[in-house]
């Protein structure tokens, strides 16, 4: 499956390739229904490897110079609703990021969606486009919006998985992991070349591959690389905690590290903000070990804590328990005064702040902050 977006590029070049081969006359007169034999079709084909040798020369890459990585404020912004209602394509969404700029963020996330059921089979991915999804139109809205608040962007397109997550990605043979790997470049190139076009500061190539990443870097490495011919921004990969942040071997090739930091606080059930910054400092080596050996900035791409009683001890846990804020807030407090001062740290983007205000009403034990105790906490430490 190729995008709209990529497919009628190469369609409109291989058009301007067979009007300056034919001229306009013979390709108009063909258009319709065009007939060549094998002969015709292949000396075609010379010529159209010819002509697309010569295309940079004819229209060499102009070299933009990338934003500057100020140290990221801000949020993961979800869209949660039907685009044109309350998603990113809303006023609702615009609404959400005035408040969040006016919480103290100067950055945002914006997380388009795709979904695989089968995590053992390559499948080609698609890409969203009805009205209520996150679709191009939507997203740009929303970054438009962000950029005109003077929030910094970064498009982070991810993957959903029907009964697993990304890390259960793991394909038998490496002929299978070939084609996820070509399935996987068609889509996310889509998002390269849009985050181009429209002038996105900052691309997340890929979400918490586990596997994918520490068996095949090599496959990574070279996905970054064809990357950097379309897109000229940022480039970064948020990793999964644990072995995958604390072993990937690509660092080196991203211009920051990201990381969704999901480490426990504590398996206490009350433990003191103390103790479980003590916890937290036990993080933070193992975070300042991988900025040792790659000197690269790293940013919180994800990291957050529900509104239950034990957020601390799993906080990525999604199950439904007793809405406790004050725990929440304790959380943030612990993560925000950790890393304080810290040179490796290059900013936090928490998980996250939904695209409409009224998301879940009161009774609301999810991730966000979004009218909780944890919304002034957050205010406190981007305003300084």
């Amino acid at each position: 499956m190729e995008s709209s977006l990529i497919r009628d590029c190469m369609a409109s070049t291989f058009t301007d390739f067979l009007v300056k081969t034919w001229g306009k006359d013979r390709y108009l007169k063909q258009y319709k229904n065009i007939s060549l034999s094998d002969a015709e079709i292949k000396r075609l084909n010379v010529k159209w490897q010819q002509y697309l040798e010569e295309l940079p020369k004819a229209h060499p890459k102009i070299q933009k110079q990338a934003k500057t990585l100020p140290y990221l404020k801000g949020f993961n912004f979800a869209h949660e609703g039907y685009s044109i209602y309350n998603g990113y394509g809303s006023q609702k969404a615009t609404e959400s990021l005035l408040k969040q700029k006016n919480m103290g963020s100067n950055a945002m996330a914006i997380v388009p969606y795709t979904g695989i059921n089968d995590i053992n089979t390559p499948t080609p991915l698609h890409f969203s486009d009805n009205a209520g999804s996150e679709n191009d139109d939507a997203v740009v809205h929303a970054v438009s919006m962000a950029s005109k608040m003077g929030m910094y962007t970064l498009l982070k397109p991810q993957i959903y998985v029907g009964g697993s997550w990304p890390g259960g990605i793991d394909m038998p043979t490496d002929a299978q992991w070939d084609k996820f790997h070509d399935y996987y470049y068609r889509w996310i190139r889509h998002y390269a070349f849009l985050a181009e076009i429209h002038g996105m500061d900052a691309l997340c190539i890929g979400v918490e591959f586990t596997k994918a990443t520490l068996a095949r870097p090599d496959a990574w490495r070279q996905m970054i690389k064809q990357t950097r011919a379309l897109y000229s921004g940022k480039i970064t990969y948020a990793a999964n905690w644990g072995d995958e942040f604390e072993k990937i071997e690509f660092w080196d090739d991203l211009d920051f590290i990201g990381l969704n930091s999901y480490y426990p606080l504590s398996k206490k059930d009350n433990p003191t903000n103390a103790e479980m910054s003590l916890r937290f400092d036990t993080v933070k080596t193992k975070i300042k070990k991988v900025y040792d050996r790659f000197k690269k900035p790293i940013v919180f791409t994800e990291i957050g804590f529900r509104s239950i009683d034990t957020p601390w001890k799993n906080p990525h846990a999604e199950a439904d328990e007793t809405i406790n804020e004050e725990a929440q807030q304790r959380s943030y407090e612990v993560i925000f005064k950790g890393i304080q001062n810290e040179p490796w740290c290059q900013g936090i983007l928490w998980w996250k702040f939904p695209s409409y205000i009224e998301y879940r009403g009161e009774h609301n034990n999810a991730f966000t902050p979004n009218n909780k105790l944890a919304e002034e906490t957050v205010r406190e430490w981007f305003t300084k």
